[in-house]
């Protein structure tokens, strides 16, 4: 078994026979085009998550028009996942809108919630949607950030091997 001595050496010797040895060139090992997909995929679910997560945050401090949201029909997709279609109305009676809702406090048509209005959308009051945003862009954010910090130390140790 070799020890962590041994392991560094190893891993020097693997990136010295990637040298070519005609041009001295140190060539970038192989990478899968899924990662490069999962880069990109990554980056874009930290936009989405974090976009989300601000449009979405005012309402955990009840910062939104609030008002009730009144189940009209019920919608399921096939991995569980159900909202509301229904009717939001402000306290003062000047918003109407027709909008969608996820809810357990609703159960069938014509079940009413206190909610509020935030950036178009309609929440809970008291909301914590914004943490559901929040945790797979941190997740996401994370890979990017240790994806680029695996090519930085890949190229360090290629220089530092070629000089």
């Amino acid at each position: 078994m070799l020890g962590p001595a041994e392991h560094s050496d190893v891993a020097e010797s693997a990136l010295l026979q990637e040298r070519n040895v005609d041009t001295g060139a140190v060539r970038q090992p192989d990478r899968a085009p899924g990662d490069l997909v999962m880069f990109l995929l990554s980056i874009v679910a930290v936009v989405i998550g974090v976009v989300a997560a601000v449009l979405s945050f005012p309402a955990s401090q009840n910062k939104g028009t609030p008002g009730t949201f009144t189940a009209r029909e019920e919608s399921c997709d096939r991995h569980g996942g159900c909202w509301w279609d229904g009717t939001f109305v402000s306290d003062d009676g000047r918003t109407w809108s027709d909008e969608s809702m996820k809810s357990q406090e609703l159960h069938q048509n014509g079940d009413k919630v206190r909610a509020q209005r935030v950036n178009g959308e309609v929440f809970r009051r008291d909301s914590k949607a914004w943490v559901v945003f929040s945790v797979p862009a941190t997740a996401a954010l994370a890979y990017v950030i240790w994806f680029l910090r695996a090519r930085t130390l890949f190229r360090r140790r290629t220089t530092r091997s070629g000089a």
